[in-house]
């Protein structure tokens, strides 16, 4: 789809970046041909009063020029706000890509977390984001030329005023950065806390937390978290604006030395007769913006510099590897085989591990239980497994070839999987199926729809009802079994070489889970499956039961092997017969 074209999007975007550029440059240009014509018309005006007709002429086609260059200003600035929103939607389709197709270990990890959300807030914010940095470049651009125009111009006439203005203004600026420098020192602290104050913003309000905020009475909690980030954010940005207004102070009375200065040095020169009335017109005109444009090189300059950190997250993020980027080695079309040998894994930094040295082989066609307690690591393993994790030790054989030598993505594509948190699309039932929006594609869905053991009764739309109402008001939201069954009905549609199925039927009522396990062999016949669940009375029907017990494999067999060597799995599935009353 608009995302995996990669080409065509690099196209877009390089053609969207040549169009802004030009359309800078030529705003650039523009404003600083036009400040300085307009300074040096009163020069040419007071040199030549006594010519009446060649000054009403001047004036005449001066007149028709500054008209002209205020019209193509005007003209590029309108321009610019059609461009910059075309820009930044590029922007946002790059990072919404990759967001699609970097690895799942990638995408889960807190740092891409941490770049995705500034780099959205980055492009979005039009004041200070990336949209600003443009403006930043483009101003720095015709900053430096005014600077580079006055700065000859005023070295003709005198060469003191000018090394005056400077030698202030980068007394000036010091003062800036200075404070500049203390709010990058805390910006680290100020990002911290505007997550905090987000995330609170956004549970607050969203429907599914709503409902644990009120049964828990937990609003005041909420609006205490939120009062103390909050506070910590005010301490810390007044302390930013004392230097900020310590340093405008300062530079406010730089500024008037400045300009007292040069008039007074202009007055003197033009009494003393080394200038004449007309270089002292055109000085007056041009003393004020030639320290303007030296401060504003200075200023976008560190804008610039700052925006530099930004752009930095950003790059980071565009530059994070893609699904696919790895192996080389064709998958084989065949699947025989996929074996563990001493696999371990943590997550990020973390020091512990979540599975350690875990080694066991799944054959074709096999049908594989997989049970521990809760955070023994079962998981993690099926992510592992199906190619979304990669090992921190240890590697992964599929038909005997390190998967690291297949292409991600193909290799991917090789499992169906129903995770343990169902996350269906506010789309219709056929496109959540099989993934397209062409009907024709819907008519299978409906197939393994039944096989899945889904029900209810949709009327006459069929697959063409759309689950939740975010884009149709006669949505369905259907109950947590039902999502379920529209999980397994999806991972049928794709009818891969192993299914993988993370507590399919935690949701279900008894009856419809009775039913579901009842036709796993016939529904996974000929198929290789791997079955999770707390309820060893669901996966005593597999072929062999792998458990999982602090992040090792502890026991493997069939259900009567484990049960006859009375070690955990016996204990915790007669634990859990008797909780049923069965013994």
């Amino acid at each position: 789809g608009i995302f995996l074209n990669h080409k065509n999007e690099t196209q877009a975007m390089i053609k969207q970046n040549r169009n802004l550029l030009i359309l800078l440059i030529t705003a650039s240009l523009l404003k600083i041909f036009y400040p300085f014509l307009i300074a040096f018309i009163p020069k040419v005006i007071v040199e030549n009063m006594d010519e009446p007709v060649l000054l009403i002429q001047f004036l005449m086609g001066s007149g028709i020029v500054v008209i002209l260059l205020q019209a193509a200003i005007s003209f590029c600035d309108s321009m610019k706000d059609h461009a910059y929103a075309v820009f930044r939607f590029c922007f946002f389709r790059l990072i919404d890509r990759k967001a699609l197709l970097v690895p799942y270990d990638i995408l889960s990890s807190q740092q891409f977390q941490d770049d995705y959300k500034f780099s959205v807030q980055f492009v979005d914010d039009i004041e200070n984001g990336l949209q600003a940095t443009m403006e930043h470049i483009s101003k720095l651009l015709t900053n430096v030329g005014l600077f580079v125009l006055f700065l000859t111009s005023m070295t003709f006439v005198d060469r003191w005023i000018p090394l005056y203005v400077i030698a202030l203004t980068v007394m000036d600026f010091s003062f800036l950065v200075a404070a500049q420098s203390f709010e990058g020192k805390h910006l680290p602290e100020l990002k911290r806390l505007d997550n905090q104050l987000k995330t609170v913003e956004l549970r607050a309000r969203q429907a599914g937390q709503a409902k644990d905020i009120r049964m828990f009475h937990a609003a005041a909690f909420f609006g205490e978290m939120y009062k103390r980030a909050g506070d910590e954010k005010s301490v810390l940005f007044a302390k930013i604006q004392r230097k900020y207004r310590t340093g405008s102070i300062v530079r406010s009375v730089l500024g008037f030395l400045r300009d007292a200065g040069c008039y007074a040095y202009l007055i003197y020169l033009l009494y003393a007769s080394k200038i004449g009335l007309g270089d002292f017109v055109f000085m007056i005109g041009i003393v004020i913006n030639f320290s303007d444009n030296l401060a504003g090189v200075f200023m976008n300059l560190a804008a610039f510099t700052k925006d530099m950190i930004s752009l930095r997250e950003l790059k980071r993020l565009l530059k994070s590897p893609e699904s696919g980027e790895d192996g080389e080695v064709p998958v084989p079309d065949t699947f025989e085989s996929i074996r563990f040998e001493g696999v371990s894994y943590r997550y990020g930094n973390d020091q512990e591990y979540v599975l350690k040295d875990i080694s066991f082989c799944i054959n074709a066609g096999e049908q594989i239980g997989l049970v521990g307690l809760n955070g023994a690591g079962k998981t993690t393993l099926t992510l592992l497994l199906c190619g979304l994790l990669k090992p921190t030790g240890g590697k992964i054989f599929y038909n005997g070839i390190d998967i690291e030598q297949f292409s991600r993505k193909e290799y991917i594509s090789l499992f169906s999987n129903v995770f343990q948190d169902i996350n269906l699309l506010h789309f219709t039932i056929g496109e959540n199926i099989t993934g397209s929006s062409d009907g024709e594609t819907w008519k299978r869905a409906e197939t393994v729809l039944k096989t899945a053991g889904f029900e209810r009764n949709l009327g006459e739309r069929g697959t063409a009802a759309s689950i939740g109402k975010t884009f149709d008001e006669r949505g369905i939201d259907f109950s947590g079994g039902e999502k379920q069954k529209l999980a397994i009905a999806r991972a049928l549609y794709k009818n891969t070489a192993i299914f993988i199925l993370d507590e399919p039927t935690s949701a279900m009522d008894p009856l419809a889970e009775e039913r579901f396990v009842r036709n796993y062999k016939e529904i996974f016949s000929n198929r290789t499956s791997i079955f999770i669940s707390h309820r060893l009375l669901n996966t005593k029907i597999c072929d062999r039961i792998l458990l999982i017990d602090h992040g090792r494999l502890v026991e493997c067999g069939t259900h009567e092997a484990l049960m006859k060597a009375k070690g955990l799995y016996y204990e915790l599935f007669c634990a859990q017969q008797k909780s049923y009353g069965l013994i």
